[in-house]
């Protein structure tokens, strides 16, 4: 019904309107961390014949965003290709990039999306001055703090970016960062 969007899921149990509301009590799951890369190292060392340092786990689960998934898939590419970590998080990353169509979005999107969602990714509040700056100074776009409002619902109803609590937002595309820093934009406008 929502797919993996947070956003729509959020309202569906937290919005007055909603026929869930109130209905689940809704529990955040944490992060993996290093249990889980000792997990993997543990696992793939006999597979491999070869030991992984974990800061170099560490490193490439970083590289794929944390996600357990696209690890998983990397180092099951190491144990069916008999492929070196380096190689495996290469074409998974391709992997990513098409699965996602990160091309596509990277057309679709105006340039103060794309400064938004690196202000997002960076941490960083859209609506900080240095954004605002950034945006008045590389756009055309005039009354920057509604225009930055519209940029936020543009890239939720897209499914980048999801809004869990008021001014709480979670990239749901993280290796749109990535490859947008590797396509730059001659110029931006709009």
């Amino acid at each position: 019904m929502t797919g993996s969007s947070r956003h729509y899921m959020h309202l569906l149990f937290n919005k007055s309107q909603s026929p869930f509301y109130h209905f689940v009590e809704i529990m955040p799951f944490p992060d993996l961390d290093a249990g889980f890369l000792s997990f993997i190292a543990k696992k793939i060392q006999p597979l491999c014949n070869k030991d992984y340092p974990l800061a170099q786990l560490q490193d490439a689960f970083n590289d794929l965003d944390g996600s357990p998934y696209w690890m998983m898939k990397a180092v099951s590419y190491m144990i069916a290709h008999e492929a070196d970590l380096g190689t495996a998080l290469n074409y998974i990353q391709e992997v990513i990039e098409a699965a996602e169509d990160f091309e596509g979005i990277n057309l679709q999107m105006k340039s103060i999306d794309k400064i938004v969602f690196m202000a997002l990714s960076q941490k960083e509040s859209p609506f900080a001055q240095s954004v605002l700056d950034e945006i008045e100074q590389q756009t055309d776009v005039k009354g920057i703090v509604p225009n930055v409002q519209r940029s936020l619902q543009r890239l939720i109803s897209q499914h980048i970016i999801s809004q869990v609590e008021k001014g709480a937002y979670i990239i749901e595309k993280p290796g749109l960062k990535k490859y947008l820093l590797s396509h730059p934009q001659k110029a931006l406008i709009g």
